[in-house]
Parts: structure tokens; sequence; C-alpha cells
């Protein structure tokens, strides 16, 4: 089956060249009944550009008994597009224009770290956030070493000597927390505290 739709006027003519050019003794009543029955099920399976002159002589060179029948007349038609469609399109990238829209995008990214405003507003919005502070450090060392004194240097130190963060630290080492606990658990360890 082909995507493209296919133009009853076109395959309706072409079926008729056929007849006179294939008529040995057929009725015009058969004709039309024919051409009534193979113009649908021909324009739902070949495009317009299979409906040529090249097509239909060829496909009119092998009717040697007259008219066709459908699966004669599909197989004929079906055998010459297989030789005669075109290519499909092929998908052509420019690598160019990728290599353009890349550079811009470096280009961006690279003008976001170069600005130390922009910078330091990040370090002010990690606060004390030892986790924060040390991705965005991690960060500004890959993309823009030259502001690695915005940060502090604790966390500088700490991501170059592969130190845990002290919140990573505290969490390893606490026994039980209360979002761990039971609601019995939670009322016992309440009323023992008060």
């Amino acid at each position: 089956m082909h995507t493209k739709p296919t133009h009853v006027g076109v395959v309706r003519h072409w079926c008729q060249s056929l007849g006179v050019l294939t008529a040995v003794s057929i009725s015009r009543h058969e004709a039309e009944m024919k051409l009534a029955a193979f113009v649908p099920l021909l324009q739902d399976r070949f495009p317009d550009e299979a409906f040529t002159m090249a097509s239909l002589e060829h496909v009119a060179r092998q009717c040697v008994k007259g008219f066709p029948t459908y699966p004669e007349l599909a197989s004929f038609l079906s055998a010459w597009w297989q030789d005669h469609r075109p290519e499909p399109a092929r998908l052509t990238v420019d690598g160019s224009a990728l290599q353009a829209e890349d550079r811009a995008r470096r280009s961006a990214v690279k003008q976001s770290w170069d600005d130390a405003t922009a910078v330091r507003g990040l370090v002010a919005k990690c606060g004390d956030n030892q986790l924060l502070l040390r991705t965005l450090a991690r960060a500004v060392k890959l993309y823009a070493p030259q502001h690695l004194e915005l940060l502090p240097p604790e966390v500088i130190s700490a991501i170059e000597n592969h130190v845990e963060p002290s919140e990573f630290v505290q969490r390893k080492n606490a026994s039980v927390t209360a979002r761990y606990l039971s609601r019995e658990q939670l009322l016992r360890a309440r009323a023992e505290t008060l």
C-alpha cells in the first residue's frame, strides 16, 4: 500500500487505455464492470506515478489473451512498478547545520558559566547546603574553573580530597530517626520525654 492518494481519473483513464490496447472480444458492459471493480483496488494499491504510458505499454504486452483478470493486471503492474518506482526520499542531515547548532549551544553554555555574577548568584542560592554547594563546585570546576574562588574553600577542598559532606556522615552514623519510627514508637518516645 502507498500513502500518497491516487486519483480515480488517472487510474480509470489508464485502465480504459489498457482495455483499448488489449480488447479481443469483450462487451462494453463487461469492460465497464471490470473498470468499476479494478479502479478502486488499483487506486488503493498504487500511486499515480505507477500509471504511465510506460507501465501501460508493459502491462499491455503481457496481456496476449485480451483484457486481463485482476490478479494478472495487479501482478504485471506490480512487477513494472517494482523496477520503476522512484527511490524513497532519504533524510539528509546537513552536518554543517548540526555543527553550527552545537557550537551555538556550547557557546551559550560557556557564556552562562563565564558570568561571575551568575555564578555568585548560584552560590548564594545554595546557602549552607553542602550537597548543593558540592554539586555546583563540580560543575564550576568542569565548566568555569576560573570561578572556583567564588565557592567556599572547604567545599573545594572536600571535593579534591573526596571527603563526604557532613550531612552524609551524620545520616550514616544516626541510629534511628523519627521518620523511621512507627506511630506506636513515636507515641511511646513522646510519653517518655514528657
